[in-house]
C-alpha cells in the first residue's frame, strides 16, 4: 500500500494574481484565490480585463454598455478586494482595458507574481486561457504557475 503525502506548507507566494470577468463562476475562483493569498501571506491582485476592440467599442457605446462594463469591473474587483481586507490579505485592485491574454501577461510579469488563478467552465474558456498573448510569445504558464478553478 502506497504511503500517502502529506503536505502542510503551501509554496512561498509572494504575489497572487487573480483574473475575474465578474461572472459567478469567476467570484467563485476569487474566493480561493483569497484563500490561497491568506495561507502563503501573499499579496492579491484583482484584474478584471475590459475588452478593447474597436467593433466592440463601438458597439458599447452606441448601447451604454461601456459605462454597464465599468460597473461591473467596479463591482468584481470591490467585491474579492473586500472579502480579501476581511480576511487580512493586502490587495490591488486593477480594471485593464485589451485583449485578455496580453494584459494578463502584462499585468502578472509587471508585478511579478508566483502565482495566477482564474475560473473556467471548459471548452474554449481553456484555449482563452492556455494560448499564447500573441502569435510567437511563450504561452502562459511558461512562466509562472496558473491555478484554473473550474466550476
Amino acid at each position: 500500500m502506497r504511503e500517502r503525502l502529506q503536505i502542510k506548507v503551501l509554496p512561498n507566494y509572494e504575489r497572487i494574481l487573480y483574473a475575474t470577468d465578474g461572472s459567478y463562476t469567476a467570484q467563485q475562483a476569487g474566493k480561493h484565490a483569497v484563500y490561497l493569498a491568506q495561507r502563503s501571506n501573499a499579496q492579491l491582485i484583482v484584474l478584471y480585463v475590459v475588452p478593447n476592440s474597436l467593433t466592440k467599442q463601438l458597439s458599447f457605446l452606441l448601447r451604454g454598455a461601456m459605462s454597464e462594463e465599468m460597473k461591473l469591473a467596479k463591482q468584481s474587483t470591490d467585491e474579492i478586494v473586500g472579502l480579501a481586507n476581511e480576511s487580512g490579505v493586502e490587495s490591488l485592485p486593477i480594471i485593464e482595458r485589451g485583449h485578455f491574454g496580453e494584459v494578463l501577461q502584462n499585468i502578472a510579469t509587471r508585478f511579478d507574481v508566483d502565482l495566477i488563478v482564474m475560473s473556467s467552465k471548459g471548452g474554449e474558456d481553456l484555449q482563452r486561457i492556455f494560448h499564447a498573448a500573441r502569435l510567437g510569445s511563450a504561452p502562459l504558464w511558461a512562466a509562472r504557475p496558473v491555478c484554473v478553478i473550474m466550476c
